[in-house]
């Protein structure tokens, strides 16, 4: 590579370095003014599922975006460690690198997904808990209104037989 290249390349580098710290910046600057985003469960249950959907989309563009990153950092990487190679059994070992590399990105992107699905699993745990004890103090409530309601109608039938009493009199 001659001089000229390498300070085009390193010219663009920077250049693409200054990008991703404006981006970075104003990204981290954003987070902090949000509230938690963990969950939409703060909000009307007639458009969370909209929000849901759209969060779900963002966090598959970025694990997407991550790939792509890790994809060309890997690429770069190998080509600096080794170098181009122009033999034609380098080109196999090179191959079985390349699918070594990718099981193992896939391997993550399968860990990553059971960890998101462990992390849905106790938020459902932890609603369906409140739902339980929701449901219970409403059982409590059915239970006292029920015994109030017996107890009405036994004066009800003590006040009826009373007044039999009073009228055969």
């Amino acid at each position: 590579m001659s001089t000229l290249d390498n300070q085009s390349a390193t010219e663009l580098f920077q250049s693409y370095q200054s990008d991703f710290q404006l981006v970075y910046t104003d990204l981290t600057q954003k987070i902090q003014e949000l509230p938690s985003l963990s969950s939409v469960q703060n909000i009307p249950s007639s458009s969370r599922g909209q929000y849901n959907s759209q969060l779900r989309e963002y966090r598959s563009n970025i694990d997407k975006a991550k790939r792509d990153l890790k994809r060309i950092v890997e690429a770069s990487n190998r080509s600096d460690l080794f170098g181009v190679r122009d033999n034609g059994s380098d080109d196999i070992a090179l191959d079985q690198r390349q699918q070594l590399l990718n099981g193992t990105a896939s391997l993550e992107r399968s860990s990553q997904r059971l960890r998101d699905s462990q992390r849905i699993a106790n938020e459902t745990e932890h609603i369906g808990a409140n739902i339980l004890t929701d449901l219970r103090g409403q059982r409590e409530q059915i239970m006292n209104s029920r015994n109030t309601l017996m107890e009405a109608d036994g004066y009800v039938d003590k006040s009826i037989r009373t007044l039999r009493g009073m009228a055969r009199r």
